[in-house]
């Protein structure tokens, strides 16, 4: 990569990031081109330039975060720890995803079409692994089959994605508890 392009990729995650920050905080609809411009020290030439108009950053933005959340699980679910591990993991990157935005900017994000239009495939398997390694472990039912876990998960998924207002109205510790709570439901004990 030559300079140009260096800059140019340095240019263009700086606009991310301050968009990131002020969408996070007031949500897209209260956000202007101007005040993402301005905290990112670029012209708003620069933002059209790159992602076309604010629609298509907000998409670059929604794409991004899935990516980032989606490499996340991949490397947790790969990685040496325990079944029990694995799960306090996701449990923390749940809530500080969670308590990092604004209500408005989650509700945004879930319901925006590029992050409904994302593959779900690969997370679903990665899904998988980490059961069968809970079975294997003993902490997840080996009676419970794929099929009725992830059904299971899926309820889980839509009812919390209905209901992004109350579930931000939480402090951290309750939203933890709840989460904790759906994965008892999984558990071998049962």
């Amino acid at each position: 990569m030559d300079g140009f392009q260096r800059r140019t990729e340095e240019k263009k995650r700086t606009i991310l990031l301050s968009a990131n920050e002020l969408f996070g905080r007031h949500g897209f609809k209260k956000v202007s081109v101007d005040e993402i411009a301005e905290r990112a020290g670029v012209s708003k030439v620069s933002i059209y330039t790159y992602f076309g108009n604010k629609q298509g950053l907000i998409s670059e933005l929604v794409a991004s975060a899935f990516r980032v959340r989606k490499q996340a699980i991949e490397d947790l679910v790969g990685s040496d720890l325990s079944f029990p591990e694995k799960l306090q993991g996701l449990i923390a990157q749940k809530s500080d995803a969670s308590g990092s935005y604004s209500q408005e900017f989650m509700e945004q994000i879930f319901s925006h079409p590029e992050w409904q239009d994302q593959p779900t495939d690969e997370l679903d398997d990665l899904v998988e692994r980490l059961l069968d390694q809970g079975k294997s472990e003993g902490h997840v039912s080996r009676n419970a089959s794929t099929r009725a876990m992830r059904v299971y998960i899926d309820v889980f998924r839509a009812g919390t994605e209905s209901m992004p207002e109350t579930l931000a109205e939480l402090p951290p510790d309750e939203l933890h508890q709840i989460i904790t709570m759906f994965f008892h439901g999984l558990s071998a004990e049962l």
